[in-house]
């Protein structure tokens, strides 16, 4: 279960970078 809520999270987190650049690149440690 947690596995599947992560995946959406990070596909959206994905969508959301793709279009607005890396603002959080250096927090993302995984």
């Amino acid at each position: 279960r947690w596995q599947e809520e992560n995946k959406q999270a990070i596909e959206s987190s994905n969508e959301y970078v793709r279009r607005n650049g890396l603002p959080l690149a250096k927090h993302r440690l995984f």
